[in-house]
C-alpha cells in the first residue's frame, strides 16, 4: 500500500497534483499503524512538527493571516521525509528511485517547464550515485533516461536546475573520495550554498544592473522592503502572492497568472514566517546526520539536500506544487530507517 502511495506521488509530480494528494493520504494512512509510528525517527518528527507549528503561528499573528489556504499548509509534504523510510523496504526504495528516473526521462522528452527541469536535475543524482558511489555500470535504459532528462533541462532554459544538479554532483564526487567525512562536508557545503545565496541577495544583487541577477534584483529588493515592514510578525506562511495583489504599485511586473515568492528560499521564509528558519536549520542538521551511512542511497539523499538548497537560492522550491513533494520523496527514499543509524559510530 505504501509503495503505491510513493508511485502515485511520483506520477503526480508529472501528471497532476491530485495524484500527489492521493498518494500522500495513502502514505499517512499506512503510517497510522502503531508499528510504523514506533519505528519512526522521533527527532525528525519533532523537527517537522516544530516547522509546522512555526508556520501556523505566523499565520495566526502575521499581517495577512490565513489568506492563502492553497499554500498555507504546503509544508505538510515535508512529512514524507518521516513516513517513507519506515514504510518501504530497501528494495522498494530502490525500485521507486528507478521509477522516478524513468519518469524523468519521459518528462525530459515532452516537457520544457522549469519546474520539471528541477525534478530532472535532482533525479539525475540517483544514477550518478549508483555510478560514483556504488561503482555500478548503468544499464542502457538508465543511460537513455539520463540523456533525455538532460535534454529536458537544456530545453527548459532553467539556470536553477543546473545549479541544483551541479551542487549535487559536486557533493557526490566529494563523497566518492572522502566517504568518512560525508556529513561534515555536506554541512560545510550547505553552509557555503546558503552564504552564497545570502550574499547574492544582500551584496551582489543591489550592485547589479545588468546580467544574470538583474531580473532577480527587483524582486529581491521588493521582498527586502517587505521584510523590514513586517518583521517579526511576517506576512503569514504562503501569503506573498496575496501581498503582491494587494500592493500592485510595489509589485514587480510579472505574468498575470504567476504566483511568486522571493526567488530565494531563506528570504521567502523570513518575509512570511521568520521563526520557520530556526526549525528549518534544525531539520537540515538532522537530515544531514542521517546521510552518514556509507551507501549510494544515503549519498543520494545528501546530494539531493544540497541540490534542493542550491535551487532554493534562486527560486522558491518549497512552494512549487509538483517539485516540492517530489524533492521530499527523493530525499526520503535515500534516508535509512532509524534502526540503521541508531548505533552509528560517527556523528556530527
Amino acid at each position: 500500500m505504501a509503495y503505491a502511495g510513493v508511485l502515485l506521488i511520483a506520477l503526480g509530480a508529472h501528471l497532476g497534483v491530485a495524484l500527489i494528494q492521493i498518494g500522500f493520504v495513502v502514505l499517512l494512512a499506512g503510517f497510522m499503524r502503531p508499528k510504523a509510528w514506533k519505528s519512526s525517527d522521533k527527532p525528525l518528527a519533532v523537527a517537522l512538527l516544530a516547522f509546522a507549528a512555526a508556520a501556523l503561528f505566523h499565520n495566526v499573528i502575521g499581517t495577512l493571516g490565513f489568506s492563502n489556504w492553497g499554500y498555507a499548509l504546503h509544508w505538510r509534504y515535508g512529512f514524507i521525509l518521516l513516513v517513507v523510510p519506515v514504510l518501504l523496504s530497501a528494495q522498494q526504495r530502490r525500485s521507486s528511485l528507478d521509477a522516478l528516473l524513468l519518469l524523468s526521462g519521459i518528462s525530459g522528452l515532452i516537457s520544457n517547464v522549469p519546474a520539471f527541469a528541477y525534478s530532472c536535475a535532482l533525479v539525475l543524482l540517483w544514477p550518478a550515485a549508483e555510478w560514483l558511489i556504488g561503482r555500478k555500470p548503468l544499464p542502457g535504459w538508465k543511460l537513455a533516461a539520463c540523456l533525455f532528462s538532460l535534454l529536458g533541462i537544456v530545453v527548459s532554459g532553467s539556470r536553477g536546475a543546473w545549479l541544483g544538479l551541479g551542487a549535487g554532483l559536486l557533493m557526490l564526487t566529494i563523497i566518492r573520495f572522502l566517504p568518512r567525512w560525508r556529513s561534515q562536508l555536506a554541512l560545510a557545503g550547505l553552509g557555503a550554498i546558503v552564504l552564497a545565496g545570502t550574499a547574492a541577495v544582500f551584496v551582489v544583487s543591489p550592485a547589479t544592473k545588468t546580467g544574470g541577477l538583474a531580473g532577480r534584483n527587483a524582486i529581491w529588493a521588493q521582498c527586502k522592503e517587505t521584510l523590514v515592514e513586517t518583521f517579526p510578525r511576517g506576512l503569514g506562511y504562503g501569503n506573498h502572492p496575496k501581498r503582491a495583489e494587494a500592493t500592485p504599485q510595489k509589485t514587480v511586473p510579472l505574468k498575470p497568472a504567476m504566483k511568486t515568492w522571493c526567488y530565494n528560499l531563506p528570504l521567502s521564509l523570513a518575509v512570511e514566517a521568520p521563526a520557520t528558519l530556526l526549525a528549518l536549520a534544525w531539520l537540515l542538521l538532522l537530515l544531514i546526520r542521517r546521510c552518514a551511512m556509507e551507501s549510494e542511497r544515503t549519498a543520494l539523499a545528501c546530494a539531493a539536500i544540497l541540490g534542493f538548497a542550491a535551487v532554493g537560492m534562486v527560486h522558491d522550491p518549497h512552494f512549487q506544487r509538483e517539485f516540492f513533494p517530489l524533492a521530499m520523496l527523493l530525499i526520503a527514499l535515500g534516508i535509512e530507517p532509524p534502526k540503521a543509524f541508531v548505533s552509528r559510530p560517527r556523528s556530527l
